[in-house]
């Protein structure tokens, strides 16, 4: 009964570091990922192969639009708060709540654009 227990649990033990060795290699490049200088950008210039003149220029694409990113998530908050309390008023689809919801709608829908984009050497054109 000893000697299953012992084999039983070094079987536990030696599956649970298997799965941490395999965990590490399969991680390995988006953990090295998280040191780079933009994170959130990093996997894009892996996956699109880009070059370093490449990548700062989505790098710049990126810092542009920022503020606008953030100005567009300021107003859909400020709509969502809105609909709260028009929703709370009342149980009946009104004026006002189909309002809210087709500018919220119009807001989420708008595709940010930048005039041409930047195409990559591979010929793909990324556009912020």
């Amino acid at each position: 009964m000893r000697r299953g227990v012992i084999i039983l649990t070094l079987g536990f033990v030696g599956a649970g570091v298997g799965y941490y060795c395999l965990y590490l290699l399969g991680t390995a490049t988006p953990r090295a990922w998280l040191h780079s200088r933009q994170p959130e950008l990093a996997w894009l210039k892996n996956e699109f192969k880009l070059s370093d003149s490449e990548f700062a220029g989505i790098l710049q694409l990126h810092q542009g639009y920022l503020p606008r990113c953030k100005e567009r998530c300021r107003r859909i908050e400020e709509l969502n708060n809105r609909l709260k309390k028009a929703l709370g008023a009342t149980t009946e689809m009104t004026p006002e709540i189909e309002k809210i919801l087709a500018v919220r709608a119009q807001i989420r829908a708008r595709q940010p654009t930048s005039p041409g984009g930047l195409r990559t050497s591979s010929g793909t054109t990324i556009r912020a």
